[in-house]
């Protein structure tokens, strides 16, 4: 993403500079667009399809614009590429799955962990709220060993 923006960044510093060294007539310019969407339909194929790289890169001006999208409720901002691919890698879905099931067990839930691994620190930090103690050791349980 970052050398897409790169060329996209140097294509429009391209036509800006030649439209003032030719102000009266129609500059020359490239047309680099076919190599873009390319690039472009390479990644949506890795992505499943995902149409939010395209939203990222035209809509947001990569990361610029302040827009986000709404997932579950909740307002996500891909201000940089990385933080883009950790959505669209599902880290970033996982990491907020994640803090929801936190939450529901400082509030006194007892939500089942299934396909998370957690580690001493998330269980040392819930610890104080958790009354019953086979979900504490069922909590303990996910901590791998060292």
């Amino acid at each position: 993403m970052d050398k897409l923006k790169k060329q996209h960044d140097y294509d429009r510093n391209f036509t800006r500079l030649m439209g003032e060294v030719f102000p009266d007539t129609h500059p020359p310019i490239y047309d680099n667009s076919k190599v873009m969407d390319a690039a472009i339909e390479s990644l949506k194929l890795h992505f499943e399809g995902d149409d939010t790289i395209e939203w990222w890169i035209y809509e947001t001006n990569f990361g610029k614009k302040d827009m986000y999208i709404l997932y579950h409720g909740k307002k996500l901002y891909f201000r940089t590429s990385g933080s883009l691919y950790d959505y669209l890698s599902g880290v970033l879905v996982d990491e907020m799955r994640l803090q929801g099931l936190i939450d529901k067990i400082k509030a006194g839930g007892k939500p089942t962990l299934t396909g998370f691994v957690l580690t001493s620190e998330i269980v040392e930090e819930l610890t104080p709220y958790i009354q019953d103690k086979d979900f504490l050791k069922s909590l303990i349980s996910r901590v791998p060993k060292k």
